[in-house]
Parts: structure tokens; sequence; C-alpha cells
């Protein structure tokens, strides 16, 4: 007879139908069902739930749904494994990292050849030609200048228009 109710119960709902529902037992057999985890039962830490409180708000977690929120959708998911700690791959990693950082850092010699130089017109002044060279350098140069170059661009026309 229980079944019945049941049956009739999940027909004539279909929106309930729709969402996950769990069947829960209390210690003398009864069965009912609902949308949140059954009482006294641990949530799986391998299942993500996405909780929508009443205001809409929605959240992600693999714990149960906090009071007054909905569980939209519960999905299992295999947690990566963690690595073990390998102190000399990660002391080898630090240090080409550090390589690589100084190599990035190094003024490169190719910049300051790839420069144009201007001539100084009779009719310019020196300012007004240093902020063009600096420019062509930069145009020539691209995204590819340094801070260096950035520098040293900038003290000649800084020295060029005192």
């Amino acid at each position: 007879m229980r079944w019945l109710v049941l049956v009739a119960a999940l027909l004539s709902a279909p929106s309930a139908a729709a969402q996950s529902s769990r069947e829960c037992r209390d210690r003398n057999g009864n069965v009912w069902y609902q949308d949140a985890p059954c009482p006294g039962r641990a949530a799986p830490a391998n299942i993500l739930r996405k909780c929508v409180d009443g205001k809409g708000h929605v959240s992600y977690q693999n714990a149960t749904c906090p009071a007054g929120s909905r569980e939209m959708k519960a999905q299992a998911y295999q947690p990566e494994p963690q690595r073990a700690y390998d102190a000399r791959s990660a002391a080898a990693k630090i240090e080409a990292d550090r390589q690589a950082l100084r190599q990035s850092n190094s003024p490169r010699r190719s910049y300051r050849s790839m420069g144009a130089s201007i001539p100084v017109d009779s009719n310019s002044s020196a300012c007004e030609s240093a902020k063009a060279n600096r420019e062509a350098v930069l145009k020539t140069v691209g995204i590819r200048r340094t801070f260096d170059l950035l520098r040293s661009l900038d003290d000649a026309v800084r020295a060029a228009c005192k």
C-alpha cells in the first residue's frame, strides 16, 4: 500500500520527479523521500553540489547544502591524487626558473644596434631630435623593449631637453 501511495505521489508531481530525491529511513524502518541529504548520514566527500538559496545565489561545494538552500545538482568526481613532494625536482625547477629570469632580465646587445640615427637639422632643436630618436628606436624594437633600453632613451631625452 505504501508503494502505491508513493507511485501516485510521484506521478502527480512531475516537478518533484525531475529533482534528485533521496530515500531516507529512520531507526524504526519508516521510509520517506526528500531533496536534501538524509539526517544523520554523512555526505560523501567526492560529490560536488550546486546549491541555490532563497535569493537565487548559487554556490558549489562538496558539503551538504546549508539550511535554506536547495541542492540543484550533484556530480560525483574523482579528485586528483596528491603527488609526493620531491625536494630535488623542486630545487631543479626553482633553479631553472632563476636561470630563465636572469636571461630574460639581462641586457640584450642587439637592442642597441637596432636604433635608428636621426640627423639633427639646424632648424630643429636637440630636444625634439632626441624625442624623435626615442620614438624611432621604440618603433624598431617593438614589444621587445627592456627597462634598460627605455631608461637610456629617456635619459638621452632628459639630457637634451634640459
